[in-house]
């Protein structure tokens, strides 16, 4: 199991690497209805996750 953040929970599968993603949409605000959808939601998702790091430590 691998957890992104308190939106996004995504499972590995036994033996493969393949993985199963969970959004809780009323943490995240809204309603995922296709995979294009959820691709878009997991970039912006996992781009401001990696701003937010560079951010914090250049201000530490």
């Amino acid at each position: 199991m691998l957890f992104f953040d308190e939106v996004v929970l995504a499972l590995k599968r036994s033996g493969v690497e393949e993985y199963a993603l969970f959004v809780n949409e009323t943490k995240y605000g809204n309603e995922i209805k296709s995979h294009i959808e959820a691709i878009q939601f997991l970039s912006v998702d996992i781009c401001m996750v990696k701003l937010k790091e560079l951010l914090i430590s250049y201000l530490w």
